[in-house]
């Protein structure tokens, strides 16, 4: 099963089974569609998503996921990323402020770097704090978003990691936009830390337990 963001709003690429399995998790107020994934129509999937006003979930059923993501993600430019759920011994979670959104440190990969690697370094790089420790893979998030003057669509997918630091000392890379830096309570993040992007939200909640 791939989830695919696009204008935060979700594109499931699954068997039929997890697409009726997903569906049956989405709000009343979602606007859903669910129909066979057909190769021709990728563009007509992501221009549909990108003009959504409302919460809206498209899900694409296919006998075998993996080969249709193949062919999806080869409309697309991929950049890789990696970024961290960090914690402290409070269970309070490292946030960042960043272009007038809350966010979960994250960069792209270096071509010399693993995720893990990569994961570390910006964070460190964004929050300035010293001392982090690496813990577990989380897993994966995707998104699609266009820049200005490009014509090619990105598709960034984002390693996750949970991580552990007692650091209280920030440095937000403003170069980055980044203007604050926070440890917050779990509980609260979902409540008060709003906007956040829905793939953000999934890392969240996988790791609320």
């Amino acid at each position: 099963m791939y989830k695919i963001y696009i204008n935060n709003c979700p594109l499931l690429i699954a068997t039929e089974e997890e697409c009726s399995s997903f569906i049956s998790t989405l709000p009343d107020d979602c606007n859903i569609e669910n129909l066979r994934f057909q190769k021709s129509l990728i563009s007509n999937y992501v221009d549909k998503l990108e003009k959504q006003k409302q919460a809206f979930a498209l899900c694409l059923y296919t006998k075998n996921p993996k080969k249709a993501y193949g062919r999806f993600r080869k409309y697309f430019k991929i950049i890789k990323a990696a970024g961290g759920l960090i914690f402290n011994e409070r269970e309070e979670i490292l946030m960042i402020y960043r272009n007038e959104s809350w966010d979960l440190p994250k960069g792209k990969i270096e071509k010399s770097e693993r995720p893990r690697q990569a994961a570390l370094r910006e964070v460190i790089e964004e929050t300035g704090i010293k001392q982090v420790e690496i813990k577990n893979k989380i897993g994966k998030t995707r998104h699609v978003y266009k820049l200005q003057g490009e014509q090619r669509r990105i598709l960034k997918i984002t390693h996750w990691y949970t991580m552990f630091s007692q650091d209280n000392q920030f440095s937000p890379q403003e170069e980055e936009g980044i203007s604050k830096v926070e440890w917050v309570k779990k509980n609260l993040v979902l409540i008060s830390h709003k906007p956040l992007f829905r793939n953000l939200i999934d890392v969240l909640e996988t790791c609320k337990k």
